[in-house]
């Protein structure tokens, strides 16, 4: 089994700088890594890969990493000059995706920084965004996933986040929001 993935994150080096993947979920038979800018470096994506392609190299059946097959830049807007950037993603149904967002204040992927905004949102299978919601109080949500038993169909998705507050002393919190 492959356990070092940085001959997958190589060629992702040279398109990223600041290379930071923060999220990764699988739907409709891909592979999906979202890559998290800063204030430093803007640029945030969702990066895709065949899963058989990946599986097969996580599993040795081929020495060489796969290739993204596609990379499509994420713009989620700005605040205050510091732009809102994904941390974690999940499948929905019909190709969709639930998303969360922070605008952590800092200019590099190893520096915490102040959290000046949080989002959740709902994107399209082509990374259109259809749906964003700030969150009250801005916290620094960097994990997302549907409710067990929620369902969008009915007009309401209940989600639960996790918090990062970047403080070894501060534990984590379970929040939970409604989108509809």
């Amino acid at each position: 089994l492959h356990t070092d993935p940085s001959a997958r994150y190589a060629p992702l080096h040279e398109r990223f700088g600041d290379l930071n993947i923060e999220g990764a979920f699988v739907a409709d038979s891909r592979l999906h890594l979202l890559q998290r800018g800063n204030k430093g470096d803007t640029t945030s994506a969702r990066i895709d890969y065949a899963w058989s392609a990946v599986e097969d190299w996580l599993l040795g059946g081929t020495k060489d990493a796969p290739q993204a097959a596609s990379a499509q830049l994420l713009d989620l807007g700005m605040v205050d000059g510091v732009p809102l950037t994904p941390t974690d993603g999940t499948p929905l149904a019909n190709g969709k995706w639930l998303f969360c967002a922070v605008a952590e204040n800092t200019v590099c992927s190893f520096d915490d920084g102040s959290c000046l905004a949080s989002m959740v949102g709902i994107a399209d299978a082509h990374g259109r965004i259809e749906l964003r919601q700030h969150l009250h109080g801005n916290p620094k949500v960097e994990g997302i996933a549907p409710e067990p038993g929620s369902d969008a169909a009915g007009g309401e998705l209940h989600i639960l986040l996790v918090t990062d507050d970047d403080d070894p002393d501060v534990a984590s919190r379970l929040l939970r929001c409604t989108l509809q």
